[in-house]
């Protein structure tokens, strides 16, 4: 840490992702005086324009309210809480709302990453504690065609880490016109809106 804080002060310039980020510089490498600047990340929209999916998602149902989360399988990326934000809205809806709704969890796995694994295994029971197990749709790795496609077909994204330094995914689902709800917390409030 004492090498990265000094070789880190001999840049000419430093850029931060967020302000978030650069606060987190600034209290990390406290001996520095450097406030960075902030370059905001952004998307190739192209992407989005252009992607054209005839691919069939298995287990989404062509009339579902469709909530979408999209995340790596890591256990900082707190996605319990989407688990825990429909099972929520069992008691707001109506019953025809209720059968309705299904949530897509979809993310980056590596077969040979131990925490992957587990935390997969680990919302998998989380599911059928609260007993979703025939709301939810877990996702491994999807292609970037499905990823849109589901970006597009939902009618929310929810975005569940804490303390993430930027987050691209809620750009994307802006992009494609879908709202947002994430935590309050790190990058996602510099480009989320709030709603008063």
């Amino acid at each position: 840490n004492f090498l990265e804080e000094k070789t880190t002060g001999k840049a000419d310039g430093i850029l931060v992702n967020s302000k978030f980020t650069s606060r987190i510089f600034c209290e990390t490498f406290k001996s520095l005086n450097i406030v960075p600047d902030v370059l905001y990340p952004s998307l190739v929209t192209s992407i989005f324009d252009k992607l054209q999916s005839d691919e069939q998602v298995q287990g989404i149902h062509e009339n579902s309210i469709l909530l979408l989360s999209i995340n790596r399988y890591e256990r900082k990326k707190n996605l319990e809480l989407a688990l825990k934000a429909v099972k929520y809205l069992e008691a707001e809806l109506s019953q025809d709302e209720w059968n309705r709704i299904q949530l897509a969890v979809i993310g980056g796995y590596d077969k040979q990453n131990t925490e992957n694994i587990e935390y997969f295994e680990e919302l998998q029971a989380v599911s059928e504690k609260l007993k979703l197990s025939d709301k939810v749709v877990f996702l491994k790795s999807p292609t970037d065609e499905m990823k849109v496609k589901l970006l597009k077909r939902c009618q929310v994204l929810f975005y569940t880490p804490s303390n993430e330094h930027f987050g691209i995914v809620p750009l994307e689902a802006m992009y494609c016109r879908k709202p947002v709800i994430a935590v309050n917390s790190g990058g996602p409030t510099e480009t989320i809106g709030e709603a008063n």
